[in-house]
Parts: structure tokens; C-alpha cells; sequence
């Protein structure tokens, strides 16, 4: 497929902007809102729950970085969000240990596996990252 028809098919920055701008909201609100109980028994055992939940800190935050690399900004935008990303780590987990009434227990351990979900995604994600605008 050349470069033309894959262009047509790509999305239009306002829709990958829309894209990732939906994705942040719903991440952002799922760490800041009290965690729900487990619908399955199985998921009920505290190994499982913490195995599952630190797992889905490292997925979110990669496939936030691979978004964030997805849109494509130029100049210094990319990586001001770059920064932002590595921010957001930090002020959810603040939030959650402000905030006990939340259920949950915001923690440096969960930052950095923050931190290796942005980098991973960055790996996967390097050649948006690094192409021009």
C-alpha cells in the first residue's frame, strides 16, 4: 500500500487527539475512584489482585505512551506530553495516598512501574516518537 493510501486510512490528528484525550480521562478517573470488589472469586485471592493490578499500571502506561507517540505533535510538544506522562504517575499516586478515602494507597513502588509502562511504551512506540510531524 503506498504512502498515500495508508495516509487516507490513517486518522486525522483531531481524531487521534480525541482518541487520547477520551483515554487520559478514563485512566485518570479509573485511579482516582475507589477500587470495586472483585466480581470472581478467583480474583478475590490478594496474590492474584496485586499481580493483575500492577500489571495494568505497567499496560496502561505503555499504551499511553504509544498513544501520546500516536499523535504525532512537533517541536517540543512531544515531549512536554512526554513529561506530562511521567507526571501523571506521580500526581495519581499522590492522590490516592492524599486521599484514603478512596480505597486505595498511592505509593513510590506503583510510580515507578508507572515510569516502566511510559518507557516500555516509548521502546515500542520510538519511531512515532523520534519521525517529524
Amino acid at each position: 500500500m503506498g504512502d498515500a493510501n495508508a495516509a487516507a486510512l490513517w486518522p486525522t490528528r483531531k481524531v487521534r487527539v480525541l482518541i487520547w484525550g477520551c483515554y487520559v480521562v478514563a485512566w485518570t478517573t479509573a485511579l482516582l475512584v475507589p477500587v470495586p470488589p472483585p466480581p470472581v472469586e478467583a480474583l478475590r485471592d490478594p496474590d492474584v489482585q496485586f499481580t493483575l493490578a500492577k500489571t495494568l499500571h505497567v499496560a496502561a502506561y505503555a499504551l499511553l505512551a504509544i498513544l501520546t507517540g500516536w499523535l504525532r505533535l512537533g517541536g517540543p510538544w512531544r515531549w512536554l506530553l512526554l513529561v506530562g506522562l511521567f507526571g501523571h504517575g506521580v500526581l495519581t499516586e499522590f492522590f490516592q495516598w492524599y486521599f484514603p478515602a478512596l480505597g486505595r494507597t498511592g505509593c513510590v513502588p506503583d510510580v515507578i512501574r508507572d515510569w516502566v509502562g511510559v518507557t516500555l511504551g516509548l521502546i515500542l512506540s520510538w519511531k512515532w516518537w523520534l519521525r517529524k510531524a
